[in-house]
């Protein structure tokens, strides 16, 4: 939960210093904009979560038209699918599809379940969505290509803060609460949901299953993304590498340290990390820890052995328990920093590599 407060803190840092033009600042408001309604939603998956287990929650029951809920779910995801370029396969029965139940949470239950496929399917992978009616059962089938799941762990997926894919080198994921609610409310609307998988490397497929209704009412409900922005690159007297996976957290770092007087570069992977170092000099390289092919401290070990003399290596990570510390101080960090960052303790260790030479 660190991760999306780590651009919020660097956008209202350096909105407060009034030297960003208007379209800066409009671009640096967006930013906060678009990280507070991510730690919302996370905050609201574990009010969520909460009810649920103490019988709080209450739905608001009325009949619903499947295919519109499926509609304004697929609506939530798309950006996220099209982001990792998924194909997204659509086959819904050709028969009226109702049921009783409350539309917001509903859509939360799908949206979850093409959120996890798609999370956890490779980019360019494919997601399906497959819908089948009887008189009495609505199925609805969301199965992909992507990483699959070990057989002895699949009976966990539903289990809650169960994450059974997470590892360090990470580059999407959330709280572990997500199929825990989505089988909360499908057993509150008298459904039921499971999962199969082959095992690893051949994909998933997760089946929720409503009792059916013949009746004709149905809400509807609009949706808007805010779509990334592009933010500028500064030139300075210090050279600084910046990694991290975070688009918004890399660039507010990049405003802020252009405004400092500093050049920064950034990289999103420790393989385009390795490239811009074996191409020129940095002064600093800012590392964030989980990346998305590797770890923030083997390419600290990397970058040491590759340039002579060697920059500053600081770690900026949402990892803060102190194995993690003591990680990056074996691979080789100067300075080790929690999201989200003190940007005044980073400037001054930015600062504290112009007036030292570095060991090589």
């Amino acid at each position: 939960m660190r991760n999306p407060l780590a651009p919020v803190s660097a956008a209202a840092e350096l909105l407060s210093l009034g030297k960003l033009g208007p379209e800066s600042a409009k671009k640096a408001s967006q930013v906060i904009i678009r990280q507070v309604k991510h730690m919302t939603a996370l905050v609201d998956d574990l009010l969520d979560v909460s009810r649920v287990s103490r019988g709080q929650i209450t739905l608001e029951m009325a009949s619903l038209d499947m295919k519109v809920v499926v509609a304004h779910a697929i609506e939530q995801v798309r950006p996220l699918l099209e982001s990792r370029r998924h194909t997204l396969g659509i086959t819904l029965a050709p028969t009226r599809a109702y049921v009783r139940g409350d539309e917001k949470r509903l859509i939360q239950v799908v949206a979850n379940l093409l959120n996890n496929a798609a999370k956890y399917t490779p980019p360019g992978g494919t997601v399906n969505v497959r819908m089948s009616v009887t008189d009495s059962v609505i199925c609805l089938e969301v199965s992909d290509n992507g990483i699959g799941i070990e057989p002895a762990v699949q009976k966990f997926v539903f289990d809650l803060f169960e994450q059974v894919h997470t590892t360090s080198d990470r580059t999407l994921g959330g709280l572990g609460i997500g199929l825990a609610l989505v089988r909360s409310l499908a057993h509150l609307h008298g459904g039921s949901v499971t999962c199969e998988s082959g095992g690893l490397g051949q994909g998933s497929r997760f089946r929720l299953c409503m009792p059916a209704l013949a009746q004709d009412e149905f809400l509807t409900e609009r949706r808007s993304v805010l779509r990334p922005v592009d933010l500028p690159v500064a030139s300075a007297s210090l050279s600084v590498l910046v990694v991290d996976d975070n688009q918004d957290a890399a660039e507010m770092l990049q405003f802020f340290l252009g405004t400092a007087g500093h050049r920064v570069t950034l990289a999103t992977t420790a393989s385009t990390a390795r490239e811009a170092v074996s191409s020129a000099p940095f002064d600093v390289c800012i590392l964030d820890i989980g990346l998305p092919d590797g770890n923030g401290n083997e390419l600290a070990v990397d970058i040491r052995q590759m340039t002579i003399p060697s920059p500053m290596l600081i770690a900026l990570s949402g990892f803060g328990m102190t194995r993690d510390r003591d990680q990056a101080a074996v691979a080789g960090f100067d300075h080790y920093f929690v999201k989200p960052v003190d940007l005044d303790a980073l400037s001054a260790a930015v600062e504290g590599a112009g007036l030292q030479s570095r060991p090589t």
